[in-house]
């Protein structure tokens, strides 16, 4: 019996490899542009490195209005931040079957960061390297405590590709006595707003997380 289990965790080992390089055999298999996308993820408050941060890509043919692309080839993993928060993305210009026209880079969430897709037109990479640092910016905590009958609306957030800000979460709702309650969210430690609404009327709050896993308290008093 134990020697079945070693063999049957050997051949679970050498297809999880197989299967694991996959992917990137794929994008080596790929003609490439000569210049490429690169740049560095660090921490927007502290400036620290971000890494092993993946990415991964899709590639194809350009919008028209509304209209989605035809024709869409993805591939994952296909670079990674190393200790100094560096990336650098080779852009393919297509495979055997379709000339990629645009690439859609997304580095991938990890518990502290999200980031966010950006668009770029493949054949500018035939000309120069594009450099963009990434600046992410991690979370805090935002506790409202509002009467039970008003109700709370989390602003909408803005990010970019260098930019990302961490996307608003929320936690849940809870009781504090008969009267009041608290909402509580995780958001981007920046700045931000909401509104409540109470006795038909609708107030916005502005608020600012300052550091990063701080919680900061709204206080709304019941009129």
């Amino acid at each position: 019996m134990k020697k079945v289990s070693t063999i049957l965790l050997a051949l679970i080992t050498i297809a999880s490899l197989f299967f694991a390089s996959c992917g990137d055999e794929e994008y080596e298999d790929l003609e490439f542009y000569p210049y490429a996308l690169h740049g560095y993820i660090k921490d927007y408050h502290t400036g620290q490195p971000v890494a092993n941060v993946s990415f991964n890509i899709s590639c194809g043919s350009k919008t028209v209005g509304m209209q989605l692309p035809s024709t869409s080839y993805s591939y994952e993993g296909v670079a990674k931040t190393d200790s100094k928060g560096y990336y650098r993305i080779r852009i393919p210009k297509g495979n055997k079957n379709f000339s990629f026209e645009v690439i859609n880079i997304r580095p991938m969430d990890n518990a502290n960061y999200n980031f966010t897709v950006e668009e770029f037109d493949c054949k500018s990479f035939d000309t120069s390297s594009k450099r963009i640092d990434i600046y992410p910016i991690s979370y805090g905590f935002v506790k409202i405590v509002m009467p039970k009958e008003a109700s709370w609306n989390m602003g909408g957030i803005t990010d970019s590709y260098d930019f990302p800000r961490y996307k608003t979460k929320f936690i849940g709702s809870f009781g504090i006595n008969y009267t009041m309650k608290y909402d509580f969210y995780k958001v981007a430690a920046t700045e931000g707003w909401g509104s409540c609404y109470y006795n038909n009327t609708s107030e916005v709050y502005d608020f600012i997380v300052e550091k990063p896993r701080d919680t900061i308290v709204i206080n709304l008093v019941k009129k």
